[in-house]
């Protein structure tokens, strides 16, 4: 029981490293053309949101916010599959449960 309790703790101290080291690791997701960046943080969260002065001064307001939602698309796909990779290190291998 001792030793159970032991490897339960040093799960969640392996999580709780792998939270943070997705809070401060960011990934940048963008459009088809690179008119659009999204900077996002492992726990996706937003934190910043670049567009070319060019393209929005030439585009209609729905191509600027299609251009956002790609680049965000990208990001939070990047973003998944980097949480997947730091899950796989953090959690012990456990059948039936993967991060695949």
């Amino acid at each position: 029981m001792l030793d159970f309790l032991g490897k339960m703790k040093d799960i969640q101290s392996k999580m709780e490293e792998t939270k943070n080291k997705l809070e401060s690791t960011k990934v940048v997701g963008i459009n088809r053309d690179a008119s659009a960046k999204v900077t996002v943080n492992g726990a996706r969260r937003v934190l910043d949101i670049e567009i070319n002065d060019q393209f929005y001064s030439e585009h209609t307001k729905d191509e600027v916010l299609q251009a956002i939602k790609d680049a965000m698309q990208d990001a939070t796909n990047k973003s998944e599959a980097l949480i997947k990779e730091e899950m796989k290190g953090a959690m012990p291998q456990i059948p039936g449960l993967n991060f695949d």
